[in-house]
């Protein structure tokens, strides 16, 4: 009985560790931010294909899941940045393990 449960709270595991990563852009957003900081224009314009609307609801996911962190400047006009988390960094090895 308790094999079965250890196998049943594995397979929850992997199926939470694949929907956390399954939306369309989310993969490719914790991929452009490798290199660091960048703002959602700049997010917005090396993922041309992503609509602003869809970007702005995959980076509040990511962000509410820990995987990006969001800091907001209080100048005018007003300047967001993103960057990776240290949960969403500890992910990009086995991605790139996984496109390979």
């Amino acid at each position: 009985m308790e094999m079965l449960k250890s196998v049943r709270q594995r397979a929850s595991q992997s199926r939470d560790a694949i929907e956390l990563l399954s939306d369309n852009w989310r993969i490719a957003v914790l991929h452009v931010l490798t290199p660091g900081l960048l703002r959602a224009s700049e997010l917005q314009r090396v993922i041309h294909l992503v609509s602003l609307k869809m970007l702005t609801q995959t980076v509040r996911g990511l962000e509410r899941d820990r995987l990006i962190e969001r800091r907001i400047f209080s100048v005018a006009p007003a300047r967001v940045e993103y960057k990776r988390s240290r949960m969403g960094q500890s992910g990009i090895p086995l991605l790139r393990e996984l496109c390979h």
